[in-house]
């Protein structure tokens, strides 16, 4: 009996070590490179737009708070992107949470009008978004780099 309890207290431990320690995403980060589309919705139509990288108008993100795996901040957006007037009324900035996988690399974000999916690679932030808007369709892949 006692050998099974031991074993049982190594496997869990075990478990725990393999655990991936969390990367620190405290910081400032500045959009490199961005590829996306956007368009309307069938009830708010528009055209399609594509926008590439270089960004022209590039997205800073802070985030300014981490308790391991979790995190939350706010991306800043300059008045010259492309964004709706929506998005601008909402005073050129969205607030997000989000939460890193157990490989720490992998996360999950939400933000005021999308969702994200993402991997950190050392002073590096690769995402993916989706809008989640009625009026708006959006997608697209960005690079981040760290800058403080």
């Amino acid at each position: 009996m006692k050998f099974i309890i031991s074993l049982g207290a190594i496997l869990v431990g075990a478990g725990s070590a393999l655990a991936a320690d969390m990367p620190n995403m405290l910081g400032t980060w500045i959009q490199v490179k961005h590829d996306g589309i956007y368009s309307g919705t069938a009830s708010n139509p528009a055209p399609v737009k594509i926008h590439r990288s270089p960004p022209e108008a590039p997205v800073k993100m802070v985030i300014n708070y981490q308790d391991g795996n979790l995190f939350s901040g706010e991306s800043f957006y300059n008045k010259d992107n492309n964004h709706t007037v929506e998005d601008k009324k909402l005073g050129l900035k969205s607030l997000f949470t989000g939460v890193i996988k157990e490989d720490g690399k992998s996360f999950l974000r939400s933000d005021d009008f999308a969702i994200v999916t993402g991997e950190i690679v050392g002073d590096k932030i690769n995402h993916c978004y989706a809008s989640i808007k009625e009026t708006t369709n959006f997608a697209g892949c960005s690079v981040f780099e760290r800058v403080k």
